[in-house]
């Protein structure tokens, strides 16, 4: 791990090499390639201790921060949307499934009820 007082932010010598080696992991995954398991993506180790610093965000920082927000905005939405259609279904699956059969039971034995008695 880090020290305790290490700052987070990478020095501007290590952000390509960073950059690259993420580019190189990214490029290894296969999509349905040879039928194997896709390449792992290796993210750069999460520091043990992160400071709040007084200096503004640069604006490779604010990019990355509103892509981050519109990623987590879009996924809400697609999960929000899951749901709202999941409803209809729920209630057809075991309400109206639910109905359908007791009511053709009951219809059932009706028919079998008057075919006695006639």
């Amino acid at each position: 791990g880090m020290a305790g007082g290490t700052s987070t932010a990478l020095s501007s010598a290590q952000q390509p090499q960073n950059r690259s080696s993420a580019h190189s992991h990214y490029s290894g995954m296969s999509v349905g390639g040879a039928g194997g398991p896709p390449a792992v993506v290796q993210l750069p180790q999460v520091p043990d201790t992160m400071r709040q610093t007084d200096a503004p965000p640069s604006d490779r920082e604010r990019v990355e921060t509103e892509i981050i927000k519109s990623l987590i905005e879009s996924y809400f939405s697609i999960v929000r949307k899951n749901y709202i259609d999941s409803v209809p279904k729920t209630i057809m699956y075991f309400l109206v499934n639910h109905v359908k059969d007791e009511l053709q039971n009951e219809l059932v034995s009706e028919l079998y009820r008057e075919a006695e008695i006639g």
